[in-house]
């Protein structure tokens, strides 16, 4: 771990700066838009564009970078990120912001494309879960980082969105210095649909679910925020706890998930999202720190979702088959985020600033039900695989060459020949 730390921290740092810029990033365009009185449908449309961009970006980026290299492939985007970012504070409509935020996730793909495997090229079979444990929290703690600027200026002003820009070009510095060679990006292996649905379906309804409830929250949280009558400090702080709370549950609920049945771990944490949102919707508008505890509730159980998901599906494959599975995996969380945003504005227009929440919580009991649908109806699986849980990305296909299992079980696939 120590030998990589040089490259690491160029990339770790290029991934921390980006990370800061994009979480004062989304808040501040849902609280800008909420001051231009733009209404809930027309947020969630610039939200659901931003994942949009990121599926796309997924699939298209790897081939640019492979045509052009790391170094000039992160410029390009990052320069692009920076350029749409500024672009914003210069015509503030929904259309307009619709067309930016999908360059935006578009971008965003390729640079996280380009960090990822690079770190993955960095990583040995002997520290790969420390190299993917150290990204984690540089991604979660630079997210929590980010939404504390947004008391850095007035939001109705240009300066934050100068801001974001500054974050976006300076995450060009690490890169462009590291004298680390430049790696290959890794092959994405295809798998087909039907083989992961027929294997593990829970495993695909629970990532369709975490991408439904999380691009909702990180879309739609800041106007719910200001709806209940919080200050700009409160709507940071509030976004903030969300996300901690996903950061310190992350361990505790995994580590339970390598000894019990997956499928139940995974029930309990949408029993637990749910609650938490089911409540929020009650006590929103009368106490503010019951509101902050329960969404730190919330962040806890919600952000673990995606990981229990793709654990499970890992449970459920062969060995060759697992790092194709990330892709789709991947897929169906960007297809419940691009939806996620539609439903909670939805939501908001219906019910007020607590129906995204009531939202989250209808969501989360659809995905409790399916799950003890199946546990009913197929109450073990034959032949299943305990693999570690492990805590990972929900960025791009690539980042799944981090994660440990599939280092693991192809040295032991070697070694068995």
């Amino acid at each position: 771990m120590w030998k990589t730390l040089p490259t690491l921290a160029a990339l770790l740092g290029s991934a921390a700066l980006l990370m800061i810029g994009n979480g004062l990033f989304s808040t501040l365009l849902a609280v800008r838009l909420d001051l231009e009185g733009a209404g809930e449908t027309r947020i969630g449309l610039v939200m659901s564009a931003y994942f949009a961009g990121l599926v796309v970006g997924s699939v298209v980026c790897g081939r640019i970078i492979g045509r052009v290299g790391h170094i000039r492939s992160f410029a390009v985007f990052a320069a692009v990120m920076a350029a749409a970012a500024l672009a914003h504070a210069l015509r503030v409509d929904a259309p307009t912001w619709i067309a930016l935020r999908a360059v935006t996730g578009f971008a965003m793909a390729g640079v996280l494309m380009a960090i990822e495997s690079w770190l993955n090229a960095s990583a040995t079979k002997e520290n790969r879960g420390q190299v993917l444990a150290v990204y984690m929290a540089t991604f979660y703690l630079a997210l929590g980082l980010g939404q504390l600027l947004l008391n850095a200026a007035d939001p109705a002003g240009f300066r934050l969105f100068s801001v974001v820009g500054i974050f976006f070009a300076l995450s060009l510095v690490p890169v462009a210095l590291t004298r680390a060679p430049t790696p290959v990006l890794p092959a994405l292996s295809t798998f087909r649909f039907s083989r992961l649905w027929e294997a593990a379906p829970i495993g695909l309804m629970g990532a369709f679910v975490a991408g439904l409830v999380l691009g909702a929250f990180y879309g739609l949280a800041p106007v719910f925020a200001r709806g209940i009558g919080l200050s700009l400090a409160g709507t940071s702080a509030l976004m903030t706890m969300a996300i901690l709370g996903g950061l310190v549950l992350q361990y505790p609920i995994g580590h339970l998930s390598d000894f019990v049945d997956r499928r139940l771990v995974l029930l309990l944490a949408g029993v637990g999202a749910g609650l938490a949102s089911g409540a929020i919707v009650l006590v929103a508008d009368r106490s503010t720190t019951v509101t902050f505890s329960l969404i730190a509730g919330f962040g806890g159980f919600a952000f673990t979702l995606y990981p229990l998901a793709v654990a499970h599906v890992n449970d459920r494959l062969e060995n060759e088959e697992r790092i194709g599975a990330a892709g789709i995996l991947l897929l169906c969380y960007g297809v419940g985020a691009v939806i996620g945003p539609a439903l909670g504005a939805a939501g908001m227009q219906r019910l007020g600033p607590a129906g995204l929440f009531a939202v989250l919580a209808a969501a989360c009991g659809c995905l409790v039900l399916y799950i003890q649908w199946r546990r009913i109806h197929v109450p073990v699986y034959p032949g299943e695989t305990h693999t570690a849980y492990v805590s990972v990305p929900r960025s791009t296909p690539v980042a799944s060459e981090l994660d440990p299992r599939s280092e693991r079980e192809q040295s032991d696939d070697s070694t068995e020949t």
